[in-house]
């Protein structure tokens, strides 16, 4: 007589905390390979959420066409309103405009370029905005992915603390424990 015991033993425990578990695809006994999926937790706040962040994403996107639009219509004005203000020196220079003319389209000038500027500023907050929604949306992505909890490696099941209902959570009892390579 003696002991027999596996050789190494895996915890099974969900990446993600919180939802709670949908269905059980896999009972003690069982022998899965790697990667197959054991249980699938609930996704569907998670599913909500992924909806409002391509909402907003496409949003971000939409104003970042904008801000380059505005930026376009502000560099053409810049552009005038410099041109205009050189003309108006050079003719002030001859004595055919007034000092107040000069003055009013230098501050033309001025006021074209601040808009410039702030239309450069706009494009840079949207695309900052729209790479906060992308990352958002990246992380509810991985979190849906997690939301089957798979085998990390062959083997057999031996336990499994799960239950349909149960809502998952990586204190505590482990999900499911495996007999790796199903050697003892």
């Amino acid at each position: 007589s003696g002991l027999i015991e596996p050789r190494e033993t895996v915890l099974v425990q969900p990446e993600i905390e919180g939802q709670a578990i949908k269905k059980l695809r896999a009972d003690v006994g069982d022998v899965v390979m790697a990667g197959a999926v054991l249980a699938e937790l609930s996704d569907r706040s998670l599913i909500l959420q992924k909806g409002e962040l391509v909402a907003a994403a496409a949003a971000a996107r939409a104003a970042v066409a904008q801000a380059e639009a505005q930026i376009l219509e502000a560099q053409a004005t810049a552009d005038e309103a410099l041109r205009v203000n050189d003309r108006t020196r050079a003719l002030k220079g001859q004595g055919t405009m007034s000092q107040a003319q000069a003055d009013q389209a230098q501050a033309a000038a001025t006021a074209a370029t601040s808009r410039l500027s702030a239309a450069t500023q706009g494009k840079a907050a949207a695309l900052a905005q729209l790479a906060q929604a992308e990352a958002q949306l990246e992380n509810v992505e991985l979190q849906l992915r997690r939301t089957r909890v798979t085998a990390p490696v062959s083997g057999r099941i031996v336990t499994r603390n799960a239950t349909v209902g149960a809502i998952a959570s990586g204190a505590g009892l482990p999900m499911f424990t495996l007999i790796r390579d199903d050697r003892l």
